[in-house]
């Protein structure tokens, strides 16, 4: 009984060590928070991205970074991912610096240990060189293309 035990608790603490290392050493931003928003967890990458430290982030609310939607539109948007389960958007979070950064959020809704939690994978967006070279090369292909089918002249 009691090896079973220390087996399980042993188990439980390299599952505990496991998730710290995945979320923590992540290159995407990644929190949980409950459902009023206020911030349970944060990666090391999120915290680098909105120039916060995890001390700060976890005194913080969304709302308090959130520049897209107010309130209101946050308790909207919480009930949407709790509902579906998940969403994946585009927003804008504000850094402590005061900078506005885009962003896509993934979130997931868990419903463990009698809370709410979600969870979420942030990236900046942004354009690169490569991105834009080719939305060029598209363009001209698709230009190409409409003009051959005489859609373009």
């Amino acid at each position: 009984m009691k090896k079973t035990r220390k087996k399980e608790r042993d188990l439980l603490e390299e599952t505990a060590k496991i998730y710290q290392s995945i979320t923590r050493n992540s290159m995407d931003g990644f929190w949980i928070m409950d459902m009023q928003g206020r911030f349970l967890d944060s990666n090391d990458a999120y915290c680098h991205l909105v120039g916060y430290s995890r001390r700060e982030m976890l005194k913080m609310n969304i709302a308090d970074i959130e520049v897209r939607e107010k309130s209101q539109s946050i308790i909207m948007r919480l009930q949407k991912i709790m509902d579906a389960g998940e969403d994946r958007f585009l927003t804008q979070h504000r850094k402590k610096n005061g900078e506005i950064i885009d962003v896509e959020a993934s979130a997931n809704y868990a419903n463990y240990l009698g809370g709410f939690i979600f969870l979420g994978f942030n990236k900046k967006k942004s354009v690169g060189t490569q991105d834009l070279e080719f939305l060029d090369v598209f363009a001209m292909h698709a230009s190409t293309a409409l003009a051959k089918a005489g859609v373009l002249k």
